[in-house]
């Protein structure tokens, strides 16, 4: 809806611009149209007529280029009204609230282009080639043995080795303790094993005017998380210890989207129970533990770690998942709806329910989605 109404401001506008030529060249009489305009200046009413018109047109098509002609439009109308300011001055509010959009969506632009260059330089960084290379089968002599079950439960030891996965996400986000709607978002992800990094963008609309973006990125040459509000305010942009420490955490929480990772060289198990183990990861002076929970299926039940929320914090708080359903993608089982939540001593905050509904093992560079 948003979207047309912006569609109709461009229309309009452009529309009484194209009144004010007609008025100057004789060409209708416009009496409601309170100017005296020379016919060099309804030249220039003429142009920014046909600008707006224009940027409409490709606006509604989703054709890159409407921001342009939308903000040469409204500076040669600025100036215009400028020139007959009384009677005309009312005409900036229009112009005022296009420059706004127009900038909210070079915002953007500028956002999805430095994901698009970090992307890339994972991909970079994380080269590989899809072979055939199987894993070796006597990989479980050294897993505890719930972490070997599950191995061989997700089909890994039969399928290429995976070095990275890309996945589409459907979610649903709350975020504060007490919030009764849930936040409908999407999210895309690539992750990589060797070594371990993964970049996450989310994409979600609190309302018809406020458009939230976000990206997380874990890496050896960066961690950080960045969410922005239509392309012109940082929400959050936090890179100290805590985030990466807690984006640690993360990673190896989700290894479970990415089994081959379990295997990885960083990554040390100790077993606890028939169930359950516990994983310590290592990466950049940083270590991190999580608890992992299987049922007796073999399947990924649930995992625990302690965490920081934010950098503000001073205590680490319990931070879990659950498997709640689970799905093979090219043949191998991952859960496919996790609940995450946070152990407050209120109690229980479970304020994200991922649905993975599109998943590629090894994908040959950038999929067609969010990035």
């Amino acid at each position: 809806m948003t979207r047309y109404l912006f569609a109709a401001l461009l229309l309009v506008h452009g529309s009484i611009h194209l009144m004010g030529f007609l008025k100057a060249f004789g060409l209708a009489r416009l009496d409601e149209l309170d100017l005296n305009i020379s016919r060099a200046a309804g030249m220039g009413w003429l142009v920014a007529a046909i600008l707006f018109f224009t940027a409409t047109v490709l606006f509604l098509l989703s054709n890159e280029a409407w921001p342009f002609l939308a903000l040469s439009g409204a500076v040669v109308s600025a100036v215009l009204i400028i020139i007959s300011w009384q009677a005309a001055k009312y005409g900036m509010l229009p112009n005022a609230l296009i420059l706004t959009v127009a900038a909210m969506w070079f915002g953007m632009l500028r956002i999805s282009l430095e994901n698009s260059d970090e992307l890339q330089l994972l991909f970079s960084t994380h080269q590989y080639e899809n072979t055939h290379e199987t894993l070796e089968t006597s990989f479980s002599d050294d897993l505890p043995k719930p972490v070997a079950r599950w191995i061989d439960r997700c089909g890994i030891a039969d399928h290429p080795k995976i070095n990275a996965v890309w996945a589409r996400q459907e979610l649903k986000m709350k975020f504060k303790p007490g919030q009764q709607r849930w936040i409908q978002a999407i999210a895309e992800q690539y992750a990589f094993v060797d070594p371990g990094a993964f970049i996450w963008k989310v994409e979600l609309e609190m309302s018809p005017f406020v458009q939230i973006r976000g990206r997380d990125i874990f890496s050896h040459e960066k961690t950080e998380m960045h969410i922005n509000a239509n392309g012109l305010f940082d929400v959050v942009k936090a890179n100290g210890l805590k985030t990466a420490e807690g984006s640690l955490i993360r990673y190896l929480g989700e290894i479970v989207w990415y089994p081959s990772a379990a295997l990885s060289k960083d990554i040390h198990w100790k077993p606890v129970d028939s169930n359950t183990a516990i994983a310590t990861m290592r990466f950049n002076a940083m270590s991190a533990d999580a608890r992992f929970t299987f049922d007796e299926l073999g399947r990924f039940k649930s995992l625990s770690a302690m965490r920081f929320m934010n950098e503000k914090d001073d205590q680490r708080v319990e931070w879990t998942t659950e498997a709640l359903e689970w799905n093979r993608f090219e043949g191998i089982e991952v859960p496919s709806h996790i609940r995450v939540s946070w152990m407050l001593p209120e109690g229980k905050w479970t304020w994200l329910e991922v649905r993975v509904v599109e998943m590629k093992l090894n994908p040959e560079g950038k999929q067609n989605g969010l990035f």
